[in-house]
């Protein structure tokens, strides 16, 4: 089959550009395979019409079903095949206006079970910095970075999917503060006139602060040093503290919030827990979906846990060698997981990672740094500045690397293509003046004068504008 909107449309950067494209544009249909169905399928899935786990190309049922109701919606003949009407109706109804599409030069690559490598990792990173991610950070998206994810989604008003797509990622973005001031000239903070004596906020300092953060870890809400500095992650905590438990979301600490923290049982990282008849939610629609994958359960994936889901679940701990009780527990779980793969996936060998656990040490020890406070000359968990932040992360796992900025550059390799853990550079006052550590996904943590430890995007213009290059240290 020839390309649809002719080669020239790929080549401008969207599937869909010009009318006179449209008209000289091929039928797709049922039981076709190209890349141009790929690419339907992915603006589909961006309008919440396909569903699949992801976009393969092939002109299936679901693909059908997904033009239909598109076409339905669009008040255009429901036949399923997407000729030139349907394809305007995706490009837009306006000539005039800039299509709402994705860049197709650059597939959109969804994060989501099963995935792995340095864009999970900078995911949990992420996750971890805004108080959704309270495990390890291993590169590898299971249940509880799912879950993570599913929490922030609802907390900002998303699709609480589980799956990190465009929209999850700019939303993300922009809650750690990505595409805000930089940090460098970000204003001082000044307190509100409202608040009480009594209260927490942004700013604060003292053993009091230190008590909260105390709290708020005991109940996983927040993964860094006992500072007794209210900064932008014991910020973050308490708005996930509030956001998942009926509180007004402020960001402040006040008599509400204490109160839940003082009354409530702090979280066991090592408790079990269950699933069974009655239960409802993600968790429960993503052990539908592993089931659904894994040949134990019709294609459907409703969230609620009913007998069909019970009599799927016992067959899988049957022949896993499992109890078999019916009801979803840690062991059931993490077997599913386990043995779990995407369809169609199950020949595909994972991506090869060198170095993995020796960069991963690194990034998990840095991100339980977010939040410590800028001190200049600083090496320690009380505070650090640039430099001293990423000698200490090094050091702390055995590397031997020099203290200053100038020095840790001289001493590393520059590198092509950053891996995880590697050092980034930059110019803010002559050569390389300027040093943190990356983390994935055009994201590198550092030690920033304004805010402390925090995680920043290499494609904001402040950096990108003074970004030299990327070099590393460990052994490749």
């Amino acid at each position: 089959m020839s390309k649809i909107a002719v080669v020239t449309a790929v080549s401008a950067g969207a599937l869909f550009v010009s009318p006179s494209a449209i008209d000289a544009a091929e039928l797709m249909r049922y039981g076709q395979q190209s890349d141009d169905v790929k690419e339907l399928q992915i603006v589909l899935k961006e309008q919440g019409y396909f569903n699949d786990h992801r976009a393969t190309g092939y002109f299936g049922q679901l693909t059908l079903s997904a033009v239909r109701s598109f076409q339905a919606d669009h008040q255009l003949a429901v036949d399923g095949i997407v000729g030139p009407k349907t394809l305007t109706k995706l490009h837009g109804d306006s000539q005039n206006e800039e299509p709402s599409f994705p860049n197709l030069n650059q597939p959109i690559e969804l994060l989501q079970n099963g995935s792995s490598g340095e864009k999970v990792i900078a995911l949990q990173v992420e996750l971890k910095q805004l108080g959704y991610f309270n495990s390890r950070i291993d590169g590898f998206f299971g249940r509880i970075t799912r879950d993570a994810v599913v929490r922030f989604q609802r907390s900002h008003g998303l699709s609480a999917d589980g799956i990190v797509g465009p929209k999850t990622k700019q939303q993300i973005a922009i809650a750690i503060g990505t595409e805000a001031i930089p940090e460098e000239v970000a204003p001082p903070y000044e307190p509100e006139e409202t608040l009480t004596e009594s209260n927490l906020s942004y700013g604060h300092t003292g053993e009091r602060v230190s008590e909260l953060q105390q709290l708020l870890k005991d109940h996983g809400y927040y993964q860094g040093a006992i500072t007794g500095v209210f900064g932008p992650a014991t910020e973050r905590a308490v708005h996930a503290l509030q956001a998942e438990n009926g509180l007004a979301v402020d960001g402040i600490a006040g008599p509400d919030t204490m109160n839940w923290l003082q009354g409530n049982e702090a979280v066991d990282p090592d408790s079990d827990f269950a699933y069974g008849i009655g239960d409802t939610g993600p968790v429960v629609q993503n052990i539908q979906l592993y089931l659904r994958d894994l040949g134990y359960l019709e294609d459907y994936a409703t969230g609620e846990f009913d007998e069909a889901t019970q009599d799927a679940l016992q067959a899988f701990q049957r022949a896993n060698n499992l109890e078999v009780t019916g009801v979803a527990n840690k062991a059931t779980i993490d077997r599913l997981e386990e043995v779990h793969v995407l369809p169609g996936e199950a020949e595909e060998p994972p991506p090869e990672r060198p170095d993995v656990e020796e960069r991963q040490e690194l990034i998990y020890l840095a991100s339980t740094l977010v939040g410590t406070p800028f001190v200049f000359g600083g090496t320690t968990p009380d505070g650090f500045d640039a430099s001293g932040f990423v000698y200490y992360v090094y050091s702390q796992k055995g590397h031997s690397i020099p203290r200053t900025i100038r020095n840790q550059y001289e001493a590393s390799s520059p590198v092509e293509r950053p891996n995880v853990g590697d050092l980034v550079f930059f110019d803010t006052s002559g050569g390389p003046t300027y040093v943190g550590m990356y983390v994935g996904n055009q994201t590198f943590v550092h030690a920033s004068q304004s805010q402390g430890v925090i995680v920043s995007s290499l494609e904001q213009s402040y950096w990108n504008e003074r970004f030299i290059e990327a070099r590393t240290i460990i052994s490749q």
